[in-house]
């Protein structure tokens, strides 16, 4: 090299080391970032209601609370065939799949229209991820197809979901066949 200094591989690997370290690092605290603010769920059970409505029951998994999500009794009947092993997967997960891609993890959040909203997130190889906005049901039944991680804020779970007490209070007015007490029915306004 004229006037110039060459420089060494040792150096270029030295330097490449770093940057994949700095890396991994900077990802790994993205994610426990991310985990502080979100709590995992998992579907424990679907309850049918009267009419053409469905709750499916999602648990955090210290038992502490639970979220109820209002679906259809259709989209209750679909959730449930998925808590079974074996169940067979939907057209969208199928395709989800075909194209080579999957489900990273699935999000419960605060529609800001009111009511609830789902997002699945799909990858495609080490970078390459879409944050899919699909309706509530939908959602869930995504994750069970996929085995992937439902989550929520923890602000969500804290306003809306029940403790363990507040559903046992729930379930035994429903046994008894009378109506909650009001000041035993959690409201909530999205």
């Amino acid at each position: 090299m004229a006037g110039g200094r060459r420089v060494r591989p040792i150096t270029i690997a030295a330097l490449l080391l770093v940057l994949g370290g700095g890396t991994v690092q900077a990802v790994r605290e993205w994610r426990d970032l991310w985990a502080e603010g979100h709590v995992a769920l998992s579907v424990t059970e679907v309850v049918r209601l009267h009419g053409d409505r469905s709750v499916v029951v999602l648990q955090n998994r210290s038992h502490a609370r639970r979220l109820p999500i209002p679906v259809t009794a259709q989209e209750g009947t679909a959730i449930e065939r998925r808590l079974h092993p074996g169940a067979p997967h939907s057209l969208v997960a199928r395709a989800i799949d075909a194209l080579g891609s999957h489900i990273v993890r699935v999000a419960i959040d605060v529609d800001p229209a009111g009511g609830l909203n789902g997002t699945v997130v799909v990858a495609r190889g080490l970078f390459g991820s879409r944050e899919l906005p699909v309706e509530t049901g939908e959602a869930i039944r995504l994750a069970l197809d996929e085995g992937a991680p439902i989550e929520t804020s923890r602000d969500l779970l804290e306003v809306a979901g029940v403790s363990e007490e507040e559903a046992r209070t729930l379930a035994l007015d429903s046994a008894r066949g009378r109506a909650p007490e009001a000041d035993s029915m959690p409201v909530h306004t999205f």
